[in-house]
């Protein structure tokens, strides 16, 4: 999104970000928040972090190929 007024454009007027309404200026370009069902379940990760360390303990334990 390019800007309508170059800060450099002498009829440029500073808006502070308390004066204005953030989340409306990120929807006109194109944001929109996300809902509780399009975020991920929580705690997801951990399980996918416990999967990964349970594959590479798995693969310690039966010593690594070429020793």
């Amino acid at each position: 999104m390019r800007p309508t007024v170059s800060i450099l454009d002498p009829s440029f007027r500073y808006i502070p970000s308390f004066a204005t309404s953030v989340a409306d200026t990120w929807r006109r370009a194109g944001w929109h928040p996300t809902t509780e069902e399009t975020h991920a379940p929580r705690g997801s990760w951990m399980a996918r972090k416990d999967q990964v360390n349970a594959a590479l303990l798995a693969l310690v334990q039966q010593g690594s190929p070429g020793r």
